[in-house]
C-alpha cells in the first residue's frame, strides 16, 4: 500500500473514497442521463462494487479514480481520475451537470498538484 494522492484546487478536493459516498454515487450510477456513454446504469450493489474498486486501485497505486468533493459545501460530486484502460474507448464519457460541473479544474490540477510526474509516467508507459 503506498500514500493516497490527494488533490486541491480551489473549489474541489480529489480524495480517496468514503463510505458516506456510496448513497450519492449509486444515485449517479442509476441515473440514465448520466450513465448516457456507459453500457448501463448501475445497481445499488454494482455501483458499491465500483467504487470500492476505484478505494482499492488508490491504495494499491497512489493514485485512480478518486471521489471529488466540493470544498465549500463538502458534498460529493462525483469522481474523476487517471485509469490504465484496457481497451480502446471511442468515446469520451461526461455527465449531466450538477452545479458547474463538469469543469476542468480537477483535470487541469492533475499535473499541477502532485500528479505530474504520474501523467509522464502514463504519457510513455
Amino acid at each position: 500500500m503506498v500514500n493516497p494522492i490527494e488533490i486541491f484546487t480551489d473549489r474541489l478536493l480529489l480524495r480517496q473514497w468514503r463510505s458516506t459516498d456510496l448513497e450519492p454515487f449509486a444515485q449517479l450510477n442509476a441515473d440514465p442521463e448520466v450513465m448516457t456513454y456507459f453500457p448501463a446504469i448501475l445497481s445499488r450493489k454494482q455501483s458499491d462494487d465500483l467504487a470500492q474498486r476505484c478505494q482499492q486501485l488508490i491504495q494499491q497505486r497512489g493514485w485512480g479514480f478518486w471521489a471529488v468533493e466540493h470544498k465549500s459545501s463538502c458534498a460529493f460530486i462525483g469522481f474523476l481520475g487517471l485509469h490504465i484502460p484496457r481497451a480502446d474507448l471511442p468515446f469520451f464519457p461526461v455527465s449531466k451537470s450538477v452545479g458547474d460541473w463538469p469543469n476542468p479544474t480537477g483535470v487541469m490540477a492533475m499535473p499541477q498538484r502532485g500528479a505530474g510526474p504520474l501523467c509522464r509516467w502514463l504519457s510513455i508507459n
